[in-house]
């Protein structure tokens, strides 16, 4: 999946599990898949972290994420050394707390070449509304009036024969997995839900790297009448909170998504996991649905375009992820 590097990233990631409250911002397997077509992740002598990535469908475009067990005087040295790169850069997945503690990094070097750092409306990436945090086991027992809707239809749906789900890691789990993706996205151009970047490249990375680095990742697959329709995968390198990186389903299949969200949460609590990041949101329907699962919590992350005066530059050491 990281190549040679592989061990050594799963070790500096280990230590920032559950150091952030958006388990994605310490999820290696989340970090290859935005960033594949290239990522970095930075790190110094105090063991502080950062990954830049670039930006997965818009080209001359860096996105640095905020820094894992740091001050933010590491970012503050990546982004003098990004001044001379000639690409756009952009602060990625940042609370406001990450954005206070980089903006007095910024301050506190007096060579920085950062001039300015704007809030930006985020139209393409999957935070324009907010991560949602939801409760594994509360969605697994789905107790009292509050949850009757959910708990009527996973009754509705598990009752149904013809439904059925399998582990991600079976013997023919990537099989399954293609053919789902190769469903899905012809009933998406079908219905003329087609988008300008390629649909399928996010997806098509991930059995990449699932199939190179299946240790990092668990789920499942929902079967149709005997046929894939779906699946949900999440990121399996430990912590409390589970990382939600897929969820496919079938769209002719009634509430098939809410059942499979039930479904992983189930498994999630059954393994001791206390909670599943299910993550932000592109569109106001996607986060009505996800407001369904009464998240625990919910955190508002945003974007930021940084610009430059002129570079010059110190040395840090890097990986590269993908």
């Amino acid at each position: 999946m990281f190549g040679e590097n592989q061990q050594q990233l799963i070790s500096l990631f280990k230590t920032v599990q559950g150091t952030k409250a958006d388990s994605y911002s310490t999820s290696l397997p989340y970090y290859a898949l935005t960033g594949r077509k290239g990522c970095k992740v930075y790190y110094d002598s105090n063991d502080s972290l950062v990954v830049v990535a670039a930006h997965p469908h818009v080209g001359n475009k860096l996105l640095v994420f905020p820094e894992l067990n740091g001050n933010g005087d590491l970012t503050a040295r990546i982004l003098n050394r990004l001044a001379s790169k000639g690409n756009y850069v952009q602060l990625a997945r940042y609370t406001e707390d990450d954005f206070n503690r980089l903006e007095t990094a910024i301050q506190r070097d007096l060579k920085s070449l950062v001039s300015d750092v704007k809030l930006v409306s985020e139209d393409i990436l999957d935070w324009k509304y907010p991560v949602h945090i939801i409760n594994a086991e509360k969605i697994a027992t789905l107790p009292g009036k509050d949850f009757s809707g959910l708990r009527k239809v996973y009754n509705r749906i598990s009752a149904r024969e013809d439904i059925k789900i399998t582990p991600l890691h079976d013997q023919d789990g990537i099989n399954k997995i293609r053919a789902s993706i190769l469903i899905w996205s012809g009933l998406m151009i079908y219905a003329g839900k087609d988008t300008a970047h390629d649909m399928r490249e996010y997806y098509d990375s991930l059995v990449k790297y699932i199939t190179a680095f299946p240790e990092a990742f668990d789920g499942f697959i929902v079967n149709y009448q005997g046929e894939p329709a779906g699946f949900v995968i999440w990121d399996d390198l430990g912590g409390n909170t589970a990382t939600a990186l897929a969820s496919l389903s079938r769209r002719s299949i009634s509430y098939i998504s809410e059942y499979q969200l039930i479904e992983a949460s189930k498994i999630l609590h059954a393994k001791g996991i206390g909670y599943l990041n299910i993550g932000g949101s592109e569109s106001l329907e996607l986060d009505r649905f996800k407001l369904k699962f009464r998240p625990s919590e919910s955190m508002v992350i945003n974007s930021y375009d940084v610009e430059f005066s002129l570079y010059s530059g110190t040395p840090i050491g890097e990986i590269t992820i993908a």
